[in-house]
């Protein structure tokens, strides 16, 4: 920070040096490497347990209308 307003201060246009950052980060997005992808895959993985087999309602097994419904889309039937 310290850098730039001295560079300012001096008659710098601090335009240009946005627009030379710019041009240099236009590729645009992050670079991860294959090890930091499978990181990322297998703690999606433990996070994302939220499936059809794990609604509460359908896990406790008390019939009520609700159960009912969930149950016949988990099972594509008829209501």
């Amino acid at each position: 920070m310290a850098k730039l307003r001295v560079f300012s201060k001096n008659g710098g246009n601090l335009r240009e040096i946005e627009r030379r950052n710019k041009r240099k980060n236009t590729n645009g997005g992050y670079k991860l490497t294959k090890k930091q992808m499978k990181e990322v895959v297998k703690r999606a993985k433990t996070y994302i347990n939220e499936k059809i087999n794990n609604i509460t309602v359908l896990n406790i097994g008390k019939v009520t209308p609700i159960y009912r419904i969930l149950k016949a889309i988990k099972y594509e039937s008829v209501i």
